[in-house]
């Protein structure tokens, strides 16, 4: 009479006395995965006919000939600590004393803190999100293996710090930046005899008093079709004229919050602006880590088939 596999209803082979004996033998060994292993020249006539039940497609990429080693599977340690320093292994009392060994030790030093849109240690848990999380150097952006090479890299290149003038840096969006003069000050023409302020206000020379500058309309952003997200725009709007590069970040995160659920959306509407920047670029990051991963992971496993192929 074959066995029957109660969870799955299939009958399976009746086992051989020897197959018996050599459990009695080995009462340690355990019937785990797809074929037993048993350790004794006996037993090896038929291990063919003991199939068990199909086993979840992580534990089966050996079908495509890939290793796990291969796959380079990360499992980042994201917990973050305020006391842990981002660089070495150091770890202080507190978030302050955190501060002052990064900045003796390393040189990490945190521009214009007083503009900061975040509280410091939600910056520095981004900060631990970077490193920890995607074993990225907080200065140029390189990626490596593991949080080893990742600190290494940053302490041999002195990158141990961030740059916020890059308009393009990820890290901006945790900082609110005034219009400056130099970028909103438009020169006009008859000659640059008249300037507009950033309030729109318009200065003539006294020869040209007479001549009538119209005065710009404050910039609008379009409005988008989901309450929540009108709400949410809401925050980052000014009713005076704005320059550029504050329009575009603007225009940028409103381009990632669009992207969001609706149940998303809704959750962060009792959070304040600068919070909102910080959650939602977090996602982003986390968004596009994952589809490096994904990418790297099928590009190895190509490369495994054809080698298989080939063989």
């Amino acid at each position: 009479m074959a066995d029957t596999d109660k969870s799955h209803g299939q009958p399976f082979p009746a086992k051989s006395d020897t197959y018996s004996q050599g459990l009695e033998a080995y009462p340690d060994k355990e019937e785990s995965g797809g074929t037993m292993q048993v350790d004794h020249p006996g037993l090896l006539e038929s291990q063919s006919h003991l199939q068990w039940p199909p086993r979840p497609i992580e534990q089966r990429f050996s079908a495509l000939s890939v290793e796990e080693s291969a796959l380079d599977v990360r499992k980042p340690d994201v917990q973050f600590n305020p006391a842990q320093c981002l660089f070495c292994s150091h770890r202080s009392p507190g978030l302050d004393e955190n501060m002052d060994h990064m900045l003796k030790k390393h040189s990490l030093v945190v521009p214009d803190p007083d503009r900061l849109a975040v509280d410091l240690e939600t910056l520095i848990e981004y900060f631990h999100l970077v490193v920890h999380g995607y074993f990225e150097c907080l200065f140029c952006g390189s990626q490596r293996r593991n949080i080893e090479a990742a600190q290494q890299h940053m302490i041999g290149k002195g990158h141990c710090k961030i740059d916020i003038s890059s308009q393009a840096s990820e890290y901006r969006d945790f900082y609110e930046f005034e219009p400056s003069i130099d970028d909103d000050i438009t020169e006009l023409a008859d000659g640059n005899k008249s300037i507009r302020l950033p309030s729109g206000k318009v200065l003539s020379h006294r020869a040209e008093a007479r001549t009538r500058v119209p005065r710009s309309a404050p910039v609008q952003e379009a409005a988008t079709s989901s309450p929540c997200a009108t709400t949410l725009s809401t925050l980052s709007q000014d009713t005076t004229p704005r320059s550029k590069r504050v329009a575009k970040r603007d225009a940028v995160f409103q381009t990632h919050l669009a992207t969001l659920r609706d149940s998303d959306r809704r959750s962060l509407m009792h959070l304040p602006a600068a919070q909102q920047r910080a959650v939602v670029m977090r996602g982003k990051k986390q968004v596009e880590q994952a589809r490096r991963d994904e990418n790297e992971m099928l590009l190895k496993i190509q490369l495994k088939a054809n080698r298989s192929i080939k063989k």
